[in-house]
């Protein structure tokens, strides 16, 4: 299915012409055609605003229809995987919607007054000169759609591009600390080492898919649920941790381990350095249709600061996949209180993907 939705993107250049943005582009582009006749053919400046009404009023009309026409047979060609048949029928279309409306215009101006400004006017030039104005003028709009719809492909590959790559680096890293975790407790305690195996062989194949664009925040609670279930086996009572994510909907969507670096981050600068432990406090709210999450995790008691220093790769990763995957509209902060040491991440509450046909809030 997504195949086949990839086919239709990369031969459907043309856009939404049913849509009221594409129409005001076109009225514009109309008028500014309109414009360019006008300040050509005038003959009188006397007569320049009154010979612009006529010419605006003629070319608005093909404009119009021509865009009426391509809202209503655009469901077809989404059946169509060839660009080039897909331009020579747009042009067959406009050209015949040109064609009609200049043969009644000319009937039109030779019945009326406007023959006062088109006297000498004959019907074969009349016809012949509008066809090749909009051919010309057909030619580099299908040119520019195109071009800008090849654009757009180009930066959506991009950024998937991007995002791929952050999340590349991110696996890595949970990798490496896991295995880690799994050789401490396998000198202490091989029996809790060999189902904290088990349990990361589930979770990596959560973590190691590559076919997964996003997940839900109950998906990611799953994963770090998991994730602190192994550390409780290492750190045993120094690790304790408060939840309170009951009033987050819990079908939003995120980019995929999104939160258990965060978790990790904790563990490793906020519980670990300290012999007698430390809390954990998670914290979830929705507000004006943006969903915080927050992790908190205690500083030593003795106030030292922990020796560890990070190279800030979970940190800066999260933040660019948030960045990459909400276009910008999501935030990651970091700053201490007196509590301890604070993550927030903050994000748009999508139940789907914008581009995705479906709902999303």
């Amino acid at each position: 299915m997504s195949n086949k939705k990839n086919k239709q993107e990369e031969f459907m250049f043309l856009p939404n012409f049913c849509s009221v943005e594409t129409i005001m582009s076109v009225i514009i582009m109309a008028e500014l055609l309109s414009i360019a006749i006008s300040l050509t053919t005038s003959r009188s400046s006397d007569l320049f605003f009154y010979h612009l009404g006529i010419v605006s009023l003629f070319v608005q009309w093909i404009a119009l229809l021509s865009t009426i026409l391509l809202c209503v047979v655009r469901k077809w060609f989404n059946d169509i995987n060839n660009a080039k048949l897909v331009v020579i029928i747009s042009y067959v279309l406009l050209i015949f919607v040109s064609t009609v409306v200049s043969e009644i215009s000319f009937y039109l101006i030779k019945a009326g007054e406007f023959n006062i400004i088109f006297s000498n006017i004959q019907h074969r030039w009349f016809l012949l000169s509008n066809i090749g104005i909009s051919l010309i003028v057909c030619g580099m709009v299908l040119r520019y759609y195109y071009i800008q719809h090849q654009w757009r492909i180009k930066i959506k590959a991009e950024s998937q591009a991007h995002f791929q790559a952050l999340q590349a680096r991110i696996r890595p890293h949970f990798l490496f600390n896991s295995m880690n975790t799994i050789a401490s407790l396998t000198r202490t305690n091989p029996q809790v080492a060999e189902e904290i195996v088990e349990d990361l062989a589930d979770l990596f194949r959560v973590c190691l898919s590559t076919d997964r664009t996003h997940s839900s925040l109950h998906e990611e609670f799953l994963l770090i649920h998991q994730y602190l279930q192994i550390e409780k086996h290492r750190l045993g009572d120094r690790l304790s941790i408060e939840w309170n994510t009951d009033g987050v909907p819990e079908d939003a969507i995120l980019p995929p381990m999104t939160i258990q670096p965060l978790m990790e981050n904790a563990v490793y600068h906020g519980i670990e350095p300290s012999f007698d432990g430390g809390v954990i406090y998670v914290d979830s709210w929705i507000a004006n249709n943006l969903i915080h999450f927050s992790v908190c995790n205690t500083v030593p008691k003795d106030g030292k600061k922990s020796q560890r220093k990070g190279n800030q790769i979970a940190m800066n990763n999260t933040r660019a996949r948030l960045d990459s995957f909400f276009n910008n509209l999501a935030k990651l902060r970091i700053h201490q209180t007196q509590e301890g040491f604070v993550v927030e991440i903050i994000f748009p509450y999508w139940q789907s993907l914008p581009h995705e046909n479906t709902n999303h809030r």
